[in-house]
Parts: C-alpha cells; structure tokens; sequence
C-alpha cells in the first residue's frame, strides 16, 4: 500500500472550484485539479494521483 499524502493546502474547497473553472492552461487546470482532490481527500498516496492524472507517479 501507498504511503498517505501529508500536505497542507490553505486555499478552501470553493475558492479551488472557482480557481478551477477560471483556469485557461491544461497544465493550470491539472496543477488546481490535483490540489482539489487531495483538499476533499478523493486522492490518499501519490500512486492514486498519478492515476487519475494519467502520468507516471
């Protein structure tokens, strides 16, 4: 099993869904959609990440 991911993020979960429907860039929404999984804890290791993101972990 994959170790947890501990990292703090101070924007709120609003401010991360208004940030993601602004985003222009695929890599900016990527970057922000990364974020907003890890704030509402739908992602737990850097292997699930990796997945839903489609890239190597």
């Amino acid at each position: 099993m994959a170790l947890r991911l501990k990292v703090k993020i101070n924007e709120t979960v609003s401010e991360l869904e208004k940030r993601l429907s602004k985003s222009i860039t695929p890599r900016e929404r990527e970057q922000i959609q990364m974020i907003y999984w890890l704030k509402t804890n739908q992602v737990l290791s850097r292997l699930e990440l990796a997945k839903l993101l489609g890239c190597h972990e």
